[in-house]
């Protein structure tokens, strides 16, 4: 995982590199997700910033459970997603050297909310880890947290990263998320399930980061049967907040600035576990 608690959201806007080389896509249904239990969903989402003269296609988008349904979530090992123009599949150690060049090189470090790793070592002992983070959390029934590649199907090509995050922060300062009697002291610390996404700069404004978050927040709330997920930029980040308005989240601003990260945060609600 590339990220601290709290930095969730950043679609990063960085100097164009063309050079990420084409990953290996496993066999896939191109019809279908690619998760248990005959979930299936096709189709994309709409652009992730609007351009001038560019249609921007809206969907209706609804997160609801059946109540007669007894939903149950299932926490195991996160599947490969499949989108229309996407996959959101687990890193492997053969990614090395795209994960190094879009981490390390193509995006700056504040749109990642990390340090930057220096050398291809460093990289190598995040990507070991991280590839094994996957079974060990389905082991201890941990939610799938964690990084996953965003892989261009036409091309075969890793374009980006984007999954779960385990988020700790002063949520309660959020006028959405604050308590019913408000404290005297300084509110305390929450956790939060969040969503985070960074695509490559030479594939920004084509709608990816909305068609791969669309894609996590369908699984969260349809697999995991998640409450609400959250996603967090800071106030000038257009381009994140575009994201975040496109996945149908309410967007709360912090009224303090600080933390950076917390300034401006997008809040979803399972329509079925918010009535």
């Amino acid at each position: 995982m590339n990220w601290p608690f709290g930095q969730i959201c950043n679609a990063g806007c960085c100097t164009p590199n063309h050079s990420l080389q084409p990953t290996r896509l496993p066999r896939v249904n191109p019809l279908r997700m690619l998760l248990p239990g005959g979930y299936a969903r096709t189709g994309s989402s709409p652009h992730q910033v609007r351009g001038a003269g560019e249609a921007v296609r809206r969907r209706d988008v609804r997160h609801r459970i059946d109540p007669g349904s007894k939903a149950t979530a299932v926490v195991s090992e996160m599947p490969t997603l499949a989108t229309k123009r996407l996959l959101l599949r687990p890193f492997e150690m053969e990614d090395l050297p795209d994960v190094h060049r879009l981490l390390d090189i193509e995006l700056r470090p504040p749109n990642l909310g990390s340090e930057k790793m220096d050398t291809l070592e460093e990289r190598a002992e995040w990507l070991k880890w991280t590839v094994l983070s996957y079974s060990q959390l389905a082991k201890l029934h941990q939610p799938p947290y964690g990084d996953r590649a965003v892989v261009l199907r036409s091309a075969a090509l890793l374009i980006g990263a984007c999954g779960f995050v385990p988020c700790l922060n002063r949520f309660e300062q959020l006028p959405s998320l604050a308590p019913a009697r408000a404290s005297d002291g300084e509110s305390g610390y929450t956790t939060e399930f969040g969503l985070f996404y960074a695509i490559s700069p030479a594939h920004q404004r084509q709608g990816y980061a909305t068609e791969a978050a669309q894609a996590l927040v369908d699984y969260a709330f349809q697999h995991l049967v998640l409450k609400r997920i959250l996603a967090t930029t800071e106030y000038d980040n257009a381009a994140s907040l575009g994201v975040m308005r496109k996945l149908g989240m309410k967007i709360d601003r912090n009224p303090h600035s600080q933390p950076a990260w917390l300034q401006a945060v997008g809040i979803l609600e399972n329509e079925y576990h918010a009535a």
